[in-house]
């Protein structure tokens, strides 16, 4: 076997002597040669000759450079037939091939180990090596282009480059194996010019060819650490569903329950996601989030993010005490048709995912996961069905404004007045809140009265770009007011404390002027 940084002797001259019309080229390093017999390979065995010669002449001179082999000037204006150019490359193949494989020792090891962690099957690690270096020759595509639109025959180049039966190619490609459903492999098995379906994640490509794989940075690529939650549950009302969910998922956590999903759903800045953080925070357990925007800052799209959503399950496994997050989830398990802008019906989420792959995860995940969205309104009932607890957020009451309010814009940030009135937006949702107080500490203005225009306003400006009014359900309490000098009977304050927890309920005053 030759060593990684051994390349064969590319000086040697040792064609036939009656086929002149070739000589050998340098293939710089192991990762090239390797790409070399691949391809050497699938053009014998899927016998493509007669796809490269064409009335006598080379196709392509690229498909020649990647097999390390180049025309000789001489040779360009003779004719050649598809008898010698099998010759050619047989003893071409022979040669790269006479001490062996190139030893891929950093890429067999990394793969083995993610072998073992994804339980991939002897076919699916060398279709993934395959991968890999198709990934990192770039000539390779040359290749594919040969028998461009016939997956039949892409199955069949494989098959003979890496030495595994069909069958067992197919599987391996599916789009329901497990090389896909990691997002190893790019989704589908779309073959047209210039796409193929060997193609695969770069990031992981990079990582299987580092000198030891690391699961923390492949866990850093598929996933993002969650913040610190800004809220405790003390903030959060005394509601039965709330306790409920909190019991269950400790009982969970601590017997590593599968197939262990909640559904938290209600109007966006309802305060689901920050919830689930200061949950997780009082469960002590690590939580992760699926990202919903790429490094770039482009968002990525439900079928992706559910394919990094299935890798890390996989990653994880072993690991305790860890939750996950899925946010905006509607692009995930939504159903409905929608009209692009071209006047076509498209279908959203599950439906491009597949129901079977989606249902097979909610039973079986081994990292117990919180899903968080909008509206459900499109949801598939098949998927609903299969959520252990589903939670629905409304606006948060007074109560809750006030204590996120007191949080944030504690000691002397604003007067008492301005709290109360930021208090009484109803639709002024929490994480505007926190980003008040963010904006104040940046301005540093020196009078409370200033500081407390200056939330009043960005308070204004944050429900007009969302479409929502700034105008308070009732007008604030004056901050002298004291319902202790109120003579009701019964006491009015002990009432409200005790009416605090219901939905609704309606008190009738009534005395003198």
């Amino acid at each position: 076997m030759l060593e990684e940084d051994a390349c064969p002797d590319v000086a040697d001259n040792g064609m036939a002597s009656e086929q002149p019309r070739f000589r050998p080229v340098a293939i710089d390093g192991p990762i090239q040669l390797t790409g070399a017999i691949y391809a050497l390979r699938m053009i014998q065995g899927a016998k493509l000759h007669t796809k490269i010669v064409k009335r006598g002449t080379i196709r392509d001179p690229d498909l020649l450079s990647l097999v390390g082999l180049e025309l000789l000037p001489s040779a360009r204006r003779e004719t050649l037939t598809t008898s010698q150019f099998q010759h050619v490359m047989s003893q071409q193949e022979a040669r790269l091939t006479r001490r062996g494989m190139p030893s891929l020792r950093r890429l067999d090891r990394n793969i083995a180990q993610i072998g073992r962690i994804l339980k991939l099957s002897k076919a699916e690690v060398s279709v993934l090596r395959l991968a890999v270096i198709v990934s990192r020759v770039e000539a390779f595509q040359e290749v594919f282009k040969l028998r461009v639109g016939l997956l039949q025959s892409f199955f069949s180049m494989v098959q003979h480059g890496v030495g595994i039966n069909p069958r067992d190619v197919q599987k391996a490609l599916a789009s329901g194996g497990s090389l896909r459903r990691a997002g190893i492999l790019q989704p589908g098995l779309s073959y047209v010019y210039g796409n193929h379906p060997l193609e695969m994640d770069d990031e992981i490509a990079t990582l299987l060819l580092a000198p030891s794989f690391d699961e923390k940075i492949l866990l850093r690529h598929v996933l993002c650490v969650s913040p610190s939650p800004s809220l405790t549950m003390q903030d959060y009302p005394d509601r039965l569903d709330i306790s409920m969910l909190r019991r269950y998922l400790r009982v969970a956590i601590k017997a590593r329950r599968e197939g262990v999903n909640i559904l938290i759903h209600g109007a966006t800045g309802t305060g689901k996601t920050e919830f689930v953080r200061a949950l997780a925070h009082d469960l002590g357990s690590e939580l992760s989030e699926v990202p919903t925007e790429d490094s770039s800052g482009d968002p990525i799209s439900g079928e992706k993010r559910f394919r990094s959503f299935s890798l890390a399950q996989n990653l994880l496994a072993s690991k305790r005490g860890h939750l996950l997050l899925f946010d905006e989830v509607e692009d995930v398990f939504g159903s409905e048709a929608s009209l692009s802008p071209f006047g076509l019906t498209l279908r959203s989420g599950g439906d491009r995912i597949g129901k079977g792959w989606l249902n097979q995860t909610l039973e079986s995940n081994p990292i117990p996961t919180i899903w968080v969205c909008n509206s459900i309104s499109s949801f598939d009932a098949a998927y609903l069905r299969r959520f252990a607890l589903s939670l629905e957020f409304r606006g948060p009451t007074g109560a809750f404004r006030r204590r996120v309010v007191d949080r944030h814009l504690d000691g002397d940030l604003i007067s008492q007045e301005s709290r109360a009135k930021l208090v009484a937006m109803e639709q002024l949702p929490p994480a505007s809140i926190q980003r008040i107080a963010g904006v104040l500490r940046a301005l540093k203005s020196p009078h409370q009265a200033d500081r407390d225009r200056e939330a009043e306003e960005v308070a204004r400006l944050a429900l007009q770009v969302m479409g929502r009014s700034a105008q308070s359900a009732s007008a604030p309490l004056p901050s002298h007011y004291d319902p202790a000098f109120l003579n009701t009977n019964p006491d009015i304050t002990g009432l409200a404390t005790g009416l605090s927890g219901r939905r609704a309920a309606r008190i009738c005053l009534y005395g003198p002027p």
